[in-house]
């Protein structure tokens, strides 16, 4: 399938790029108007090379002209585009040190095919007088967007330039079908959603002549086509068996069909527009009926690629002429979302062009898939589990190198590490590596000097595991949730659901989590380490984003929950003039560390908590209920001066549900909170937090989203 899409297209996608390359464009131009195509008909395909000379005499017969053209101009055109991979230069047999020329694969894309379609016209309708004018305006679109560069030289955007010229539209067809009738000749051969069970008519929305959608319709005999297009566009159109043609605006409808058609039409339109079209076409679909868009999507970064540059090029002509855009992915499924698809994928089916599907239901296999994925989604907190319990990330980051290292090396220095007497399986290492590699937490890459082996590294996320110059990773985090205590937990949530007076875990083993990390010190102990791998670099990060601690007036912190005192350290640690007041179970304070500046306190939050002019707290409020929150913010309260404030640090959630990762993550904690802490625990939304203040006397009340998973709120007297 790859092969017969990049046989046909990687070379378009070559020309396309030299095709808006300045001088390369003219010079491809050039031998395009004076019919110098060395594959030209008479030769059937020999493509031997030829020298200028040979070929200037050619072009005098073939354009009967009085004088030959100079050979010498022609070598020099032909010279500049074989640097570009266009023709091949090689020696001219017979006449030592002069060249001659043949085309390249990518040239060859210039030769009329056998239904008359190459490349050429693209050329001469990108190179044609009409459009190379705008270019010299391009600076003034990108000073006032509101018009194309065309327009502000013609007066008149391009559809309707073509409207009015019918030897530019001429040229205009034949362009697009010579970049269309190859593309879908390989989309066709790789792609069978046309075929979809239930689907009996096909729209093709922009469909000009008709012909991509006659081509469909010869591969899928017993469906029915309507090719849609401007009523002048349409009224010329050829009849094709099994197609009606239909006049119209896809601003205002589309024609229904249970499968909707496009190529290279969201492209020339603004955002606005193009959602504009994607609704109309949502509203004329059944309910499984889908949208299939062939479009240049640009990737999310730009690298030097032939593929990016063929694109980005292709974007700022779309910018001169149209006033269009490139889009990349993840817009193409915004604007889907926005009217109304509710799922989305993309095909890599083409170099140049990216066919996606907007789905308006999804269908019964994407649903089983999805289902199998979450149905076994325990695999990937196990995994890596398995991963930091086997200190992978250590041993593959090592100080920093962070080389790639195949599983069988990685098995060794397990061995090694662990002084196993025989070494672990490195094909299930590799199984582990693999399945967090699709999860975005290393990366798979080819094993250097042992195809096709696979070696791995960390990924930015993956390096998060990485121990750092303090000891601290959120290695421990992980461990701690999937200890064997927490993991029995879990089959008991459904009984939390149905009584929400005992948490999942106080079920599993008659006491509350608190209750059971005092009863087991290395339980208690991997909880101090996983809290600490997760507060201090949040805490890093807030006290470089947030200055509240430096208020006018502010002497004393108290932290509740402040388990160790570490955090509170940091902040005393950024502002030295501070004291500070560490509160938390006497139980907890016991073994804390002495701080500089720091007096630990052990209490009881629910009944009272010390004085201060602020009080600080995080991940205190989200393990308990409405009323509990209520009373402890009530405590701290009357623990405040007149303008003191509570600053709490919590994660928070969306008012609305979505599927964005950051809402998935404060979810899952949400539910995690459930099962081990508290039933009646959770993680709330902004409203509730201001609410809860409120009932508690608190008359102001803010929330900064300092960080993607806390948000810090202020609560001030």
């Amino acid at each position: 399938m790859q092969r017969a899409m990049s046989g046909v297209c990687r070379p378009f996608m070559k020309t396309l790029l030299k095709s808006c390359d300045g001088f390369g464009s003219r010079g491809l131009k050039t031998i395009m108007d004076v019919g110098g195509r060395l594959n030209i008909p008479d030769q059937g395909g020999a493509n031997l090379p030829i020298s200028p000379n040979q070929l200037a005499a050619l072009i005098q017969t073939k354009l009967g002209l009085a004088t030959e053209p100079d050979a010498a101009d022609l070598q020099r055109i032909l010279q500049l585009l074989a640097s570009h991979g266009v023709f091949e230069e090689v020696p001219e047999s017979g006449n030592q040190g002069a060249k001659a020329f043949r085309l390249t694969h990518i040239g060859q894309t210039l030769v009329p095919d056998d239904h008359g379609f190459s490349f050429g016209d693209f050329i001469l309708r990108n190179c044609q007088d009409a459009f190379l004018r705008p270019w010299s305006h391009l600076h003034e679109s990108v000073l006032d967007p509101r018009q194309a560069a065309f327009k502000r030289v013609h007066g008149v955007p391009c559809y309707e330039y073509y409207g009015k010229d019918s030897a530019c539209n001429s040229l205009m067809q034949r362009a697009m079908s010579g970049v269309s009738v190859p593309f879908m000749r390989a989309l066709l051969e790789s792609y069978d959603g046309f075929g979809s069970e239930g689907l009996k008519t096909v729209v093709d929305i922009g469909g000009s002549s008709g012909s991509c959608l006659a081509m469909i319709l010869e591969r899928y005999p017993g469906l029915q086509g309507i090719n849609f297009d401007l009523p002048e566009v349409v009224a010329d159109a050829p009849q094709y068996q099994g197609m009606t043609h239909v006049g119209g605006n896809m601003f205002e409808s589309v024609p229904t069909g249970d499968a909707i058609f496009m190529k290279w039409v969201l492209t020339s339109f603004k955002d606005e527009e193009c959602q504009k079209i994607l609704e109309n076409c949502h509203r004329a679909l059944p309910e499984k009926g889908k949208l299939i868009v062939c479009e240049p999507v640009l990737p999310e970064n730009t690298d030097a690629s032939v593929r990016t540059r063929a694109l980005l090029v292709g974007d700022l002509f779309l910018m001169a002429m149209y006033k269009g855009l490139h889009p990349t992915e993840s817009e193409y499924r915004k604007y889907g979302e926005a009217a109304g698809f509710s799922n989305f994928r993309s095909l890599d089916v083409d170099p140049y062009f990216t066919l996606m599907e907007f789905l308006k239901a999804m269908e019964d296999k994407d649903a089983r898939l999805t289902m199998m994925h979450l149905a076994n989604l325990i695999s990937v907190p196990m995994a890596l589990h398995t991963a930091v319990k086997l200190d992978l990330p250590d041993l593959i980051w090592q100080g920093g190198a962070n080389l790639p290292i195949s599983p069988a090396q990685l098995a060794s220095l397990i061995r090694a590490k662990f002084s196993l007497a025989t070494e672990p399986d490195a094909v299930n290492l590799q199984r582990i590596l693999r399945l967090l590699a699709s999860h975005g937490v290393f990366e798979e890459v080819p094993d250097h000097g042992n195809p096709p082996a696979k070696a791995f590294r960390l990924t930015d996320v993956g390096q998060t595991l990485a121990t750092d110059d303090q000891g601290l990773s959120l290695g421990a985090y992980v461990l701690q949730h999937h200890q064997d205590a927490l993991v029995q937990a879990w089959p008991c949530l459904h009984e939390s659901a149905l009584d929400s007076r005992q948490e999942a875990f106080k079920k599993a083993h008659g006491v509350s989590a608190y209750e059971y990390y005092g009863k087991d010190s290395a339980c208690n102990s991997l909880m101090q380490r996983a809290m600490s791998g997760v507060s201090v670099p949040f805490m890093r990060a807030l006290l470089e984003s947030y200055d509240g601690f430096g208020s006018e007036g502010l002497k004393t912190v108290v932290d509740i929950g402040g388990s160790s005192g570490s955090c509170l350290a940091m902040i005393l640690e950024r502002y030295p003039g501070l004291q500070g007041i560490n509160f938390d179970l006497p139980e907890v304070v016991a073994d804390a560390p002495p701080y500089q500046g720091i007096t630990h306190m052990g209490g009881n939050m629910f009944e009272s908590v010390p004085a201060g002019d602020a009080i600080f707290m995080k991940w205190v409020l989200t393990t308990w209920s409405d009323d509990e929150c209520k009373k402890i913010l009530e405590n701290c309260q009357k623990a405040l001066p007149e303008k003191g404030k509570v600053i709490a640090c919590e994660p928070v959630v969306p008012e609305n549900t979505d599927n964005s990762e950051r809402t998935r993550a404060l979810l899952a904690g949400d539910i995690f909170v459930m099962a081990i802490y508290s039933a009646k625990g959770k993680h709330r939304t902004e409203s509730e937090y201001r609410n809860i203040g409120v009932a508690a006397g608190f008359t102001n009340f803010r929330a900064l989203y300092v960080d993607h998973f806390y948000t810090l709120l202020e609560f001030i007297k």
